[in-house]
């Protein structure tokens, strides 16, 4: 299910909550309209992966991450000179390049646009602020 509030026709927010086969499921929100967060958490039954400055990061000298365990214990991994969007881009040139189609990165474009084709489906509620013109087309209907 999801839930997001738009301002004409842009999706200013939104959370959802998206269910997989094998009892998996996936949360987020995101949103223009809120301090500038780049983090995200995939927990499992056995630990965590935290980072805390994904896409854009704050600090271009290095990426990092962390994986927790179970008891709360956590081992940071720290990546020098390492902007992941640069990267992404370095990797695609050389597979360009390269000739040798690599055909995971196609399997991961598609099931993240199958994702991301979804989300507008189940959302449950709109809200968006109505147009001057429109409330004066509603007021006229309305009077008429």
């Amino acid at each position: 299910s999801a839930t997001a509030r738009y301002e004409r026709d842009v999706d200013m927010n939104l959370s959802a909550t998206l269910w997989f086969g094998g009892e998996r499921m996936a949360s987020f929100d995101c949103g223009f309209d809120t301090a500038f967060r780049k983090w995200f958490e995939i927990a499992g039954t056995d630990g965590s992966l935290v980072c805390d400055d994904f896409v854009n990061p704050w600090d271009l000298s290095r990426a990092r991450f962390w994986v927790h365990d179970g008891q709360g214990k956590a081992a940071q991994h720290d990546f020098p000179d390492c902007v992941q969007e640069v990267r992404m881009i370095e990797r695609f040139c050389s597979i360009v390049r390269s000739g040798v189609v690599e055909p995971g990165w196609a399997e991961a474009a598609i099931e993240t646009q199958t994702v991301m084709t979804a989300l507008p489906k189940p959302i449950d509620i709109r809200f968006e602020r109505p147009s001057a013109s429109a409330v004066c087309r509603r007021k006229a209907k309305v009077a008429a």
